[in-house]
């Protein structure tokens, strides 16, 4: 039994909701990803019109493999350890891409695991996240207007 189990739906749908925030860190499966255990996520937007929260992916290290041009690299905004003490090690948060999860999707999954939130990010990273994703090319111009990156 884990602590969260002691309290009531109620306070669990309230919790989470409260939890929906930028620079938010999530520990999760991500469907369709590709690995088969829990990554950090962060979310860096939402879209009340669609009740959609987008995030990106913090990786432990770049892939050379899958980004292997220097302006592909240069869409990992480097985050430390020191600062973050979720992470195990200094990581990269992946900017090549925003991912979605509709808003009730997070809402649930914080419901049922509480002690998956595990801190948010700095504000000098997340404005430097928010800078790259503003940047990027490799994001469609229709997701950056859909979360305000445009």
């Amino acid at each position: 039994m884990n602590l969260a189990d002691l309290f009531s739906d109620e306070l669990r749908q309230e919790f989470a909701e409260r939890n929906i925030d930028l620079g938010r860190t999530i520990l999760i499966e991500i469907p369709n990803f590709g690995v088969t255990y829990p990554k950090y996520i962060v979310i860096v937007a939402e879209n009340e019109n669609e009740f959609a929260i987008a995030y990106v992916v913090i990786n432990s290290e770049i892939n050379n493999f899958i980004f292997p041009t220097p302006y592909l690299k240069s869409l990992h905004v480097p985050i430390d350890r020191a600062s973050h003490d979720f992470l195990d090690h200094d990581s990269f948060i992946n900017c090549t891409e925003i991912r979605e999860f509709t808003k009730q999707e997070v809402i649930d999954f914080i419901s049922a695991h509480p002690e998956r939130v595990v801190g948010n990010i700095t504000e000098g990273i997340l404005t430097a996240v928010h800078a790259t994703l503003h940047s990027a090319t490799t994001i469609p111009k229709i997701i950056k207007v859909r979360f305000g990156f445009a």
